[in-house]
């Protein structure tokens, strides 16, 4: 084959060729630029926190600390300002022995403390339940992501941690108030905006983008304030949290102290503690036979002490799920399960006892797969908001995507039957916890779900004598229900006998 160039193509080409060396050019030297001009920033950053050499000198951090949370999704109905709890605690940073503990008390909406204590050491870590004198193994996969989380915290160990991943810093512009805005890709696989104050060149905020199952796409905020210099260190005494643009922790060191030489006790497990679950590892559901047709989702591990459930109960044509806890992920893995137990039956109904975030974050993918959400009437409009928020990061299945929810509001007390199997939902709200809470109760098989009403551990050891569950065994009373077996949405299954023991321990 003989190919013939006219002196036309040959112009083309080198201009072709010309225009391809310069474009290719011109994107190399904008990145480099960019770069350069983010490693610029960084290393001003550094020296503003005092230097490479200061932070060398620092073996551990104590600090002692005082706050607020506000408790996003937690309130007492989905339109009320959000629930403030104090918080107060400590938390040692062993930087040369690679190794951490935070103590921390609060109490929940309704007067439920929780006092506890995380601590991560290289490979390894637990969280331990004060309260209960329990301890709780957190996954070994789990470790290094909270040890990152941990170290975010401080812009010292934060910007320690961009300066490993220099070849994926960059410069993104200038900030509202004039802030250098950078940008670095983190091991876990996000990537984070880092903004510097013009002036001080002191590190004031990180941000990242997400997804999150209630809001969506979501950005999330921490700020750092009102540094102070402690042994040569620039430290912010004041650090703050916003999520999808609202404020949720404000925090406030009050102690700070560095090379300080913490005892090794406090990254031990203490020796008279019970072992409970193993926390935060893979989502592995499982069902658990309570009555014929009834059954028990294990509790999935959301960290702390917090264990999530469900309940699973199969009717001659349909099967009805009570509560969607965490993300869609946790409600796909469910839904293997059910279709082992139950092949050919539809998920109809999908009931929440609340409206709190963690209960209801896997509410669209039973919505995607039609069924009903059965809820009372103060919930409706925010299951309406969840089905229809964006997720241009994670989307939807662009051939189903999340359809209009189908939703029955009810008052009082609702039944659902087939003649077979029966079902009564009660409204027996307001409680302390939330103005609409339902709670499930099956007749025949004297078995009721209830969930942050009835106080107790995924281990089964009920806290001491408590006003909720003081308040829980009353409201029974009041419904003459006739309860042998209650499965807790945190978790736990027990019996009516074990609630009332609990209520004479001091």
């Amino acid at each position: 084959m003989c190919i013939r160039f006219t002196f036309s193509t040959i112009c083309l080409c080198l201009i072709l060729t010309s225009a391809t060396n310069t474009s290719s050019q011109s994107r190399t030297e904008l990145s480099e630029k960019s770069y350069l001009r983010a490693r610029q920033v960084l290393e001003s950053g550094i020296r503003a926190l005092g230097g490479s050499e200061a932070f060398r000198n620092a073996e551990d951090i104590s600090i002692k600390f005082s706050g607020q949370a506000f408790e996003q999704g937690q309130s007492g109905n989905p339109e009320a300002a959000y629930y403030v709890r104090r918080e107060e605690g400590t938390r040692i940073i062993d930087i040369r022995g690679n190794r951490s503990s935070l103590e921390s008390k609060t109490n929940y909406r309704g007067g439920d403390e929780y006092w506890g204590r995380q601590v991560l050491n290289d490979k390894s870590g637990f969280i331990i339940d004060l309260t209960t004198r329990m301890v709780y193994p957190i996954a070994s996969s789990a470790v290094n992501s909270r040890a990152r989380s941990i170290q975010r915290l401080f812009p010292h160990l934060l910007l320690q941690e961009v300066s490993s991943r220099a070849e994926t810093l960059r410069w993104l512009g200038n900030g509202p108030n004039g802030e250098e805005v950078i940008t670095f890709a983190d091991a876990g696989g996000g990537q984070s905006a880092l903004y510097f104050d013009p002036q001080t060149k002191l590190l004031t905020k990180y941000e990242s983008l997400g997804d999150d199952p209630v809001f969506g796409d979501v950005l999330r905020e921490t700020l750092f304030a009102d540094y102070r210099e402690v042994a040569g260190l620039k430290i912010p005494v004041r650090n703050s949290f916003r999520y999808a643009g609202d404020l949720v922790s404000d925090l406030r060191y009050d102690e700070i102290k560095v090379n300080t030489h913490p005892g090794a006790d406090v990254f031990q497990v203490p020796a008279d503690f019970a072992q409970g679950p193993e926390t935060l590892g893979p989502f592995s559901p499982a069902l658990t036979k309570l009555a014929e047709g009834v059954y028990f989702v294990n509790g999935i591990s959301a960290g702390a002490v917090w264990f999530y459930s469900q309940l699973v109960v199969i009717f001659r044509d349909y099967v009805l799920v009570v509560e969607s806890p965490l993300n869609n992920g946790v409600s796909r893995g469910v839904m293997a399960k059910i279709k082992e137990v139950a092949p050919e039956k539809p998920i109809k109904y999908v009931v929440p006892t609340h409206y709190h975030f963690d209960h209801l974050g896997g509410i669209r993918a039973y919505i995607a797969r039609g069924a009903t959400v059965v809820t009372t009437p103060g919930n409706k409009a925010l299951i309406e908001r969840i089905a229809g928020a964006p997720h241009t990061f994670r989307p939807d299945d662009p051939l189903t995507g999340v359809p209009k929810p189908q939703i029955e509001t009810f008052t009082g007390k609702k039944v659902i039957s087939d003649g077979e199997m029966s079902l009564e939902l009660y409204d027996v709200g307001p409680s302390p916890h939330v103005d609409e809470m339902v709670i499930i109760y099956l007749p025949r098989e004297k078995v009721l779900f209830v969930t942050d009403l009835c106080m107790t551990r995924v281990t089964g050891k009920i806290p001491p004598r408590s006003q909720t569950n003081i308040d829980f065994v009353e409201k029974l009373r009041q419904l003459n229900l006739q309860v042998e077996t209650i499965a807790n949405g945190h978790g736990w299954v027990g019996t009516m006998t074990q609630l009332r023991e609990s209520l004479e321990r001091e």
